[in-house]
């Protein structure tokens, strides 16, 4: 047919043999580092990193190598992989399905099946029977699907596996279907179609963007055998099945994709939809019972899938040479969930730290990762009165301040339109309790990224900026833990920040001053003209949890008052305190963010950890000027 491109095995060989060229062999291949422009402190560099990214090992519909083209495209240097544990082993999954019920509880997880139409039909039918069903399966029952089309017409009948918790969307690698088939009705103009979406990637070798699928059929026509490409993104293999009869069928669709696309790596491939599909042409019945439904996966090992996910990051390093790729995870078959930077592993659902976040976060630190306390408002809830949301974050913010953010390096606070009924500022809000009371915990955006479709239309795109001496984990968790991170909107900004208070405190840091006042060096770049910087200062009195609430002030000034990518502002420091900076764009939106510095008058209550305290000896850029002109802000009231 027009259009159609036929596979054959010499194409194949060719196609797999380029791919072996690009993706190389061994152990996983040095990343190349970009060439970063150096900044002011200790020769470090702005590193900008999505540091919340699940691709094709959870349940969305992204692909590795889309999130890769995404953070080429808006200029992200480190995609950290942060896939849901218990996803990546696909542990709770969907393994069998009886048929018992279009509605089944099967492995203790509820698969109903969906029906949607296309084209026109006259008639047509799912339904779970008693006769025919499966020797093969205990079940005793079978589901029976049936269309019939109007005439000169063309219908469809399709049926979709809903699993719950989509508990059947996790990487493709590995798995084989196994299913029992009995077509009834089948000829020219009556057909089945066992249907595999996969993940969404990006456009390449001359075809679109989108998700890939492949159509296992029986009857239509086709010859048995035939293995095509019916258009760019679509792909058909027509099987042998007799009439009549049952027949077992084992499908390895990972290897089915490749044949028709050698040029894809479908380990990185998620089963985002499976559907069976009866479709009548010219008014001719089409009928198929299907019976003992089975995912049978290997390489689902904490060992294994890790291996793989690693060999994955390895064959698309040419192809994306300036995106640094780690590996991380997130920890989530229990709440809260935690994100692992470094070296991971995947533990045993017997684990206790699945269900306690400190121990959890002890055994990250126990095994040289940072931890990350992730979505601190939980994930869903709301929408909340304002009075609700009030006693809701003061609830958490008291928690988080008493347990010391259960001894998290990280706190994920840059939520772009807030989550779980949750504003935005009220995420900050929490962050500010916590910087009052030296909990030196450091600020991140969240991506938190499942579809890789364009990252500056997500609902939650921040992305973090570090300053850090390279990109190699080390240099990262160093940067992390020293505080010395910033987060954006890139849909609106691209640029740095970075302060300097006192002139030897560095943002992240802790200090303590002697006098009055100090002046806060801000540098920044990439800050438009039309935008304004607001400078966040807050108290530092360690109350604890008697005081729920920041005690903060705002003071803003044009951008059009940062002379050569510096601002100075004087603050005030007869008590302690911390500072921090927003940008605002020109409507008077905040689209970035600092960490704070912390200027002290006295050694605190509260232990501050060895790589937060700044010296003026170890700090290598010079004092801002105590002389300069200070421009003169406008100032907003306390919140």
């Amino acid at each position: 047919m027009a259009g159609e491109r036929p596979v054959t095995r010499r194409r194949l060989l060719q196609g797999a043999a380029g791919a072996a060229v690009v993706g190389g062999v061994g152990g996983l291949a040095s990343v190349a580092t970009p060439k970063l422009a150096s900044g002011a402190l200790n020769g470090e560099t702005p590193i900008r990193m999505a540091m919340h990214i699940h691709a094709s090992f959870s349940e969305g519909a992204a692909s590795m190598q889309a999130h890769l083209a995404e953070a080429e495209r808006t200029g992200v240097d480190v995609i950290w992989w942060t896939e849901h544990d218990h996803r990546m082993v696909a542990r709770g999954y969907v393994s069998d399905v009886h048929f018992n019920a279009l509605t089944e509880w099967t492995d203790g997880v509820r698969v109903v099946w969906v029906s949607s139409f296309e084209g026109q039909l006259a008639n047509s039918s799912a339904s779970i029977v008693s006769q025919p069903a499966s020797a093969n399966d205990p079940g005793d029952r079978a589901m029976r699907m049936s269309a019939t089309s109007k005439p000169d017409a063309i219908g469809t009948r399709t049926v979709r596996a809903d699993a719950r918790n989509s508990a059947l969307t996790t990487s493709l690698d590995g798995t084989t279907v196994v299913l029992d088939v009995r077509p009834v009705d089948i000829g020219e103009d009556a057909f089945f179609d066992i249907v595999v979406e996969t993940s969404y990637r990006p456009a390449m070798s001359g075809r679109p963007a989108g998700q890939y699928r492949l159509r296992y059929r029986v009857g239509g026509g086709r010859p048995p055998g035939t293995v095509v490409e019916t258009d760019p993104l679509n792909g058909l293999i027509v099987l042998d099945v007799p009439v009549k009869k049952w027949t077992t069928l084992s499908l390895d669709p990972v290897s089915d994709l490749t044949t028709i696309w050698p040029d894809v790596d479908f380990r990185d491939a998620a089963l985002t939809r499976f559907a069976f599909a009866v479709t009548s042409r010219n008014g001719v019945t089409s009928t198929t019972v299907v019976d003992g439904l089975h995912f049978e996966r290997v390489r689902k090992t904490s060992t294994a899938v890790l291996a793989v996910q690693r060999e994955l990051m390895e064959h698309y390093t040419p192809l994306y040479p300036t995106v640094v790729q780690q590996q991380g995870l997130e920890l989530s078959h229990s709440t809260p969930h935690v994100n692992w930077f470094g070296e991971p592993e995947i533990w045993p659902a017997s684990d206790p730290a699945h269900f306690d976040v400190e121990l959890a976060i002890a055994q990250v630190h126990a095994a040289g990762g940072v931890a990350s306390y992730n979505h601190p408002f939980g994930t869903s809830g709301g929408p909340f009165s304002t009075s609700q949301r009030l006693a809701k974050r003061r609830s958490v913010t008291s928690a988080m301040l008493q347990e010391h953010a259960f001894g998290a390096d990280i706190v994920e606070v840059g939520y772009t339109q807030g989550r779980a009924g949750m504003l935005e500022n009220d995420y900050l809000a929490m962050w500010d309790v916590l910087s009052r009371n030296l909990v030196l915990v450091t600020g991140t955006g969240a991506t938190d990224d499942h579809e890789g479709l364009d990252w500056t239309a997500q609902r939650w795109r921040h992305v973090t900026g570090v300053w850090a001496a390279g990109t190699d984990v080390s240099a990262l968790q160093t940067a992390i833990l020293a505080g010395r991170a910033w987060f954006y909107d890139p849909a609106e900004f691209n640029g740095t920040i970075d302060l300097l208070g006192a002139g030897f405190v560095p943002m992240g840091s802790v200090g303590v001053v002697d006098t009055e006042r100090c002046t806060v060096k801000i540098r920044l770049k990439g800050v438009p003209t039309d935008w304004s910087v607001a400078v966040v200062s807050g108290v530092v009195d360690e109350a604890g949890p008697s005081m729920l609430d920041p005690a903060v002030k705002r003071r803003v000034f044009p951008a059009s008052d940062v002379v050569k990518g510096v601002l100075k502002v004087r603050v005030p420091t007869a008590s302690s305190s911390f500072h921090r900076v927003e940008l605002r764009n020109a409507a008077g939106a905040v689209r970035a963010y600092s960490n704070p510095l912390w200027l002290l008058r006295s050694i605190p209550y509260t232990p501050i950890p060895d790589q937060r305290w700044a010296s003026r000896e170890t700090t290598s850029s010079t004092s801002p000027s105590t002389t300069s002109v200070e421009p003169s802000p406008s100032t907003e009231p306390t919140p």
